[in-house]
């Protein structure tokens, strides 16, 4: 509301023409329904055009697998940016302010982002939903108590998302927790000084990706091995990203290496599945189901038997249906783009966000065990339940009891 207002004094001088643009996520009945209002009102006031959009985060969230906030975040940037293209242009502002940076960078520093991560918003950036509609952010240097006060100086009225005091959410607990404690014992400028750094480890990114660039395209390469560290990394991840991948640091390190150490594959300029199905770890690993059996895939252990009683639960074990799953089963590790179906679970949902939302560690999530049919369906990932079409049920007359654990 206080960028909506400053806008709306700058417009003449700078012959703006303005569109508020509110999207409603449909999360918090009637609070959202007031946040609408308050909008749609001050346009009126201003006379700046609105333009409003309603959305059913929760049925898209169900549909795709995602939190409710990466939901919500993908339909309110698809609404930006058809609303730009409505009102015929090509820019967004935003009102991200430097605590809102803060946070981020915290969140990614947490998570072992590197100088991609740790560069948080930009000033200037493409929109996630159309790249040729851009995000400016002008506020991202002042932080939120500057904001208020301007807020309250000039008697904007707004309204506060209750949503923001849920400290289940991560972001919240960065927000309210955390920075509190940091600025308090460590830094009050705490925001200002992770901007900066953001800034500082943006600039450095966008470096490292212009070489990257240059090096791609030229057509006589400077050999890969001969490259700075830095420079390697950025190159591999890069043509992970255009497979659709995105791998944690130590598989990123492994690949890394097999390519610098290898002259042959060096020669070839491998990809990165290349260099994985160079090294058999993209294979999996046939399984006989229909009798007892070992297997080991990268430092972890399956044990399998086949049982006609469900015997005693066991925490340290899962039982599924033997006949659903099948004579033969394949031992793998994640994916790209791999979806399943959980115990219980209406409909399959994106891996990935599963890991995200038991908060298995970047580094832990391709050494995960997954069983899969010969049909390609999976059946079983460590440490969940039994996938819900191999369940074990009242009509279960053989039983696929499978137990993980760690060690060669």
């Amino acid at each position: 509301m206080a960028l909506l207002f400053a806008l709306s004094r700058l417009a003449p001088m700078e012959q703006w023409i303005l569109t508020a643009a509110h999207c409603h996520h449909g999360l918090r009945g009637e609070s959202a329904d007031l946040d609408e209002s308050l909008v749609e009102k001050t346009c009126r006031k201003l006379d700046v055009a609105f333009q409003g959009c309603r959305v059913d985060v929760r049925k898209s969230a169900k549909e795709t697998g995602e939190s409710l906030e990466m939901a919500a975040r993908r339909l309110r940037h698809a609404f930006l940016a058809a609303a730009a293209h409505q009102t015929g242009t090509s820019r967004v502002v935003l009102a991200h302010h430097a605590d809102d940076q803060a946070e981020l960078v915290l969140l990614r520093l947490l998570r072992g982002s590197g100088s991609d991560g740790l560069g948080g918003m930009r000033d200037r950036s493409p929109s996630p939903a159309d790249p040729q509609i851009q995000l400016i952010r002008p506020l991202l240097w002042a932080d939120r108590s500057a904001i208020l006060r301007f807020a309250r100086a000039h008697r904007i009225r707004f309204r506060e998302d209750a949503s923001n005091r849920d400290r289940s959410i991560p972001r919240n607990q960065v927000r309210h927790q955390l920075i509190p404690y940091l600025k308090r014992n460590h830094s009050p400028a705490l925001p200002r000084i992770l901007t900066r750094i953001a800034s500082i480890a943006g600039a450095e990114s966008d470096f490292l990706h212009s070489e990257a660039d240059r090096w791609q395209k030229r057509s006589v390469r400077r050999p890969f091995s001969k490259l700075p560290l830095a420079l390697q990394r950025i190159v591999l991840r890069r043509e992970l990203w255009e497979q659709g991948r995105d791998v944690d640091f130590d598989t990123l390190e492994r690949l890394r290496r097999r390519r610098q150490e290898s002259p042959k594959l060096e020669a070839e300029n491998p990809s990165p599945k290349r260099l994985e199905e160079n090294r058999g770890e993209m294979d999996p690993v046939r399984l006989e189901l229909s009798q007892d059996g070992k297997a080991s895939r990268r430092g972890r252990k399956l044990e399998w038997k086949v049982r006609r009683s469900a015997g005693a639960f066991s925490p340290a074990s899962e039982q599924l249906d033997a006949d659903a799953v099948g004579p033969v089963g394949l031992l793998r590790n994640r994916r790209p783009g791999d979806r399943f179906q959980g115990l219980g679970m209406p409909r399959p949902a994106r891996l990935q966000n599963l890991f995200i939302n038991r908060k298995i560690p970047q580094e832990e999530r391709d050494r995960v065990l997954i069983l899969e049919t010969s049909e390609g369906r999976i059946a079983w990932v460590e440490g969940f339940p039994p996938g819900e079409e191999f369940k074990r049920t009242s009509k279960t007359r053989r039983f696929l009891v499978l137990k993980g654990s760690h060690g060669d």
